[in-house]
């Protein structure tokens, strides 16, 4: 039996963790993160890593390390995976309290589960919450969302069981994407999809128990109406500290970009149409029914929420963007969501995909993304940013030669790019750009 080994493709904000962003376009370079760019060098791999910056500027990246492999013949997981944390100290990256030794933060008593996918968010008070999605053995159902936080001495549940049993979610467990994030106000919120029924759901944390945010979010379709199902959630908070939940909405194949935010009680569209029919994302290849997957959603200056997200166009996954300007979804420069969008793809079958944004201290916008070759030997990351009206380079060929460029390993089975790229190696790396400008924090 071949064991192939999944290993992640550095994608998203490259910059955040190094507490800055490029000066000036000349002269800048991406450069480890520590005395290498290594973060996990486990036998097996690790996989699917998630990164949060906290108010003083740690750093701390979650990730699936890797007990269990894919099997070259069914591609069905065998074995298990738990999730471990690290933290850069300003000169190495580090555990917290046992978070990558043994069985990590996840901290499963027997080999029956197979923890997947983390998101981790850091509180203004420093507190570190993980959320990730449990699976049975081999990465076989149910799934159910779980839920820890380092309270600076110890990890522990966010309210009686959630990381175990049923978790946040509850039983029976169907979650398939599910997303994390800390208000303003310090109060942790989380949103998933589950597979049946299909629906998605959003709970915040009380200070005593999980519940609803908001009235039916979290019982029946939750934010959907039952005509399709949003996948892929992301979750932003505006200065008042309102979640803004946006999605890629699956209804008779296609997918559209919706997005919806919590006023008072109710969850409303943000602008008229966001959240039913093509959302934020209408199609530019009338041929395509992909024209939106995989957003990421940030709040920019003035209190404005940008989105981001990738469609399919001429054969080929594109990168595009939009803001609302308090009336409408608008491009962010010329073209931004239109044609070949901000990644404009200059060869036939690359996929630009999993977009990612920030804003640096001085307001400008940054999106980094990852390509996909066609016949998936190679995946790179690339960074442009929006300055004086125009979608730049960070830095000479930040957008046309790649920051990353890592080979492929083995044949990777369709879902296996449902999360950040695998690509060939033996640790998660992570790289930032050398500049002294702190990055806003994402709310």
């Amino acid at each position: 039996m071949t064991r192939y080994r999944w290993f992640p493709l550095v994608i998203g904000l490259l910059w955040m963790a190094c507490g800055g962003t490029p000066a000036a376009a000349q002269g800048n370079v991406w450069e480890p993160l520590g005395i290498s760019a290594t973060i996990t060098d486990h036998p097996l791999g690790a996989i699917y890593p998630s990164l949060a910056v906290a108010s003083d500027g740690t750093v701390v990246v979650a990730y699936v390390n890797m007990n269990s492999w894919i099997d070259d013949i069914t591609h069905a997981v065998q074995g298990v995976a738990d999730i471990d944390l690290k933290r850069f100290n300003g000169t190495a990256w580090e555990e917290v309290g046992g978070s990558a030794s043994g069985r990590g933060v996840s901290a499963n008593p027997d080999d029956t589960r197979y923890d997947s996918s983390p998101v981790v968010a850091v509180a203004p008070d420093g507190t570190v919450y993980v959320a990730w999605i449990s699976l049975g053995l081999n990465g076989n159902g149910p799934g159910v969302l779980r839920i820890k936080r380092w309270d600076g001495n110890t990890w522990g549940e966010v309210g009686a069981g959630s990381a175990s049993g049923g978790g946040v979610s509850g039983l029976p467990g169907n979650v398939v994407f599910m997303t994390l994030a800390v208000s303003p106000a310090g109060v942790p919120y989380v949103a998933w999809t589950n597979n049946a029924p299909s629906g998605l759901y959003v709970k915040r944390w009380d200070g005593s128990a999980w519940v609803a945010a908001g009235t039916g979010a979290a019982s029946g379709y939750g934010l959907n109406d039952g005509s399709g199902t949003g996948q892929n959630p992301v979750m932003a908070f505006d200065a008042a500290g309102l979640p803004y939940v946006a999605y890629a909405f699956s209804q008779y194949g296609s997918y559209r970009i919706h997005i919806q935010r919590l006023n008072g009680d109710a969850w409303e569209s943000v602008g008229a149409g966001s959240a039913s029919g093509d959302g934020v994302s209408a199609p530019i290849d009338p041929e395509a029914a992909h024209s939106g997957w995989y957003p990421d959603l940030v709040f920019g200056p003035g209190d404005t929420p940008y989105l981001t997200w990738q469609a399919w166009v001429n054969e080929n996954w594109e990168i595009y963007i939009k803001r609302f300007d308090g009336s409408a979804w608008v491009e962010v420069g010329t073209g931004s969501a239109s044609t070949g969008g901000v990644s404009s793809t200059p060869a036939f079958f690359h996929h630009s995909q999993h977009p990612a944004l920030t804003f640096d201290g001085d307001g400008i916008l940054y999106l980094a993304w990852t390509e996909l070759l066609g016949d998936s030997s190679r995946a790179r990351t690339y960074a442009r940013r929006f300055v004086s009206g125009v979608w730049e380079e960070t830095y000479p060929g930040s957008a046309s030669e790649p920051i990353d460029d890592s080979p492929v390993a083995g044949e990777i089975p369709p879902e296996m790019w449902w999360r950040p790229t695998p690509c060939a190696g033996r640790a998660i790396k992570l790289r930032c750009a050398t500049c002294p400008m702190r990055p806003l924090p994402r709310r």
